[in-house]
């Protein structure tokens, strides 16, 4: 499944009206900027002669919008949940994660951690990895210390996350997230020695770089992002080895989580981009 760009406008067009048709249909869209145009893109290629209808219409000056559409495009909820629900269903488990770290369900928490441990009080007991458990080498990824911390790894499944699993499918986008955090939690372990670590980070540093790697050598299938996103990222996965964080936050970032899910993510990319990488470079 790819995304499809069906028309591109100038900057200074208003396309609210063309938006609100779009809605009022039914067909899942974004727009994006790019090359000093506006892009429209559609995620299900099945929807494309329609989209192209209305565009036409739109063009010509003759699209009608119902006004109750126009003045309040009508939201479902469950449409926009089932759209993603990889993504939402991460999410959740996300924070039932927090709440085990944070609330009286202790067993639920060291049934999650990397190795077994088991709380008493203030105090941990820690064990070693027992093959026994193997769900442990992904479950990690649930655990969450803070509202700060599954606001932010939640905030940025649902801004690229969900766009990825659109473009890719559920089965592939799956695997992608479970890959990406196995990687990120084995490169944590392996350099803390510690189970005392989790979140969405790992998977969500692998959704980013598989991004990268795929708009460049396939941007249809890629969601449109500034390299100053990426810049970004580069800039806080550099910093969490630095004692920045630490010393101006008091946090101990994860940087094993984000490197292993980083290169994991930019590897899948190559693997699932490998035509277009065979046309462009060799």
């Amino acid at each position: 499944m790819s995304a499809n760009c069906v028309a591109r406008f100038p900057l200074d067009l208003d396309l609210s009206r063309l938006s609100q048709a779009f809605h009022q249909q039914g067909i899942a869209h974004r727009f994006t900027e790019e090359q000093g145009q506006q892009w429209l893109w559609l995620a299900d290629a099945g929807q494309l002669n329609h989209a192209k209808a209305l565009v036409d219409d739109f063009v010509a000056g003759q699209l009608e919008v119902a006004e109750e559409e126009q003045a309040a495009p009508s939201f479902n909820l469950l449409l926009w949940l089932m759209r993603s629900p990889v993504t939402w269903l991460l999410i959740a488990l996300g924070g039932l994660g927090y709440a085990a770290v944070v609330g009286p369900i202790a067993a639920f928490y060291e049934s999650m951690t990397y190795t077994p441990i088991k709380i008493f009080g203030s105090k941990a007991l820690i064990e070693k990895w027992q093959w026994a458990e193997p769900w442990r080498i992904f479950t990690p990824v649930f655990l969450h210390f803070s509202i700060a911390h599954i606001v932010f790894n939640a905030a940025a499944m649902l801004q690229i996350g969900s766009w990825i699993e659109r473009l890719w499918g559920i089965r592939y986008y799956a695997w992608l997230c479970f890959i990406s955090g196995v990687a990120g939690n084995v490169l944590q372990y392996s350099w803390s020695q510690s189970p005392m670590f989790g979140g969405l980070s790992g998977i969500v540093f692998g959704l980013f770089t598989f991004n990268g790697v795929t708009q460049v050598l396939q941007p249809a299938k890629a969601f449109a992002l500034p390299k100053g996103m990426y810049i970004m990222l580069a800039v806080w996965l550099f910093a969490g080895f630095t004692p920045f964080f630490e010393q101006f936050f008091g946090v101990q970032m994860g940087n094993g989580a984000h490197l292993g899910g980083a290169v994991a993510g930019a590897v899948l990319a190559l693997i699932a981009n490998k035509d277009a990488l065979k046309k462009r470079y060799l």
